[in-house]
């Protein structure tokens, strides 16, 4: 294990959470809990890519574009609903679209993050609830909280600087000699 990269990671998320929370309490934001979990999230899945910032990157703008699939869905779309078998054909072309763009390995976080939040965005209930502001700010809560792990990942200790490279390279010399 490298413990250098491990405490990385940890003053990294530490710092990310600490700017989200105190975006929140400064603000009294109503979904900065929301935030705070994405942020966390975004900032314990992608620690161990070998890219996280690149990794956050592309949630980032997967999340984006779910986001504005599941509005246009959620407002064009479930008003004409009549039945679950409704449902399920009009929501399977969202869930195809983002596995399919999943299945390309260069474009598999993308395709991630479009149908984790599609499907959390939309949040499909019975009966079915019209709320754009509720919508609105859920999806700048997530935005925001990913943009933040982001931002972490490119600018502290950034994960494929030369400190890291030099780090395993004499982790490896101290476990071959």
């Amino acid at each position: 294990a490298n413990k250098m990269a491990a405490l990385a990671s940890g003053a990294r998320a530490f710092i990310a959470v600490l700017i989200v929370a105190a975006m929140w309490v400064a603000s009294g934001w109503l979904s900065g809990a929301s935030a705070i979990v994405a942020v966390t999230i975004t900032s314990a899945l992608f620690a161990v890519f070998p890219n996280p910032a690149a990794a956050s990157r592309q949630i980032f703008w997967g999340c984006v574009t779910g986001w504005l699939a599941a509005f246009t869905y959620q407002f064009a779309v479930v008003p004409r609903l009549d039945g679950f078998a409704l449902l399920a054909l009009t929501i399977a072309p969202f869930v195809m679209f983002g596995s399919f763009v999943n299945s390309f390995m260069k474009w598999a976080v993308f395709g991630l993050g479009f149908n984790i939040y599609f499907c959390f965005i939309v949040g499909i209930t019975n009966p079915s609830r019209f709320d754009p502001v509720a919508m609105l700010e859920s999806g700048f809560a997530l935005l925001i909280g990913i943009a933040v792990a982001w931002l972490a990942f490119a600018v502290i200790l950034p994960h494929a600087g030369e400190w890291a490279t030099r780090n395993y390279l004499r982790q490896i010399r101290r476990q071959v000699s």
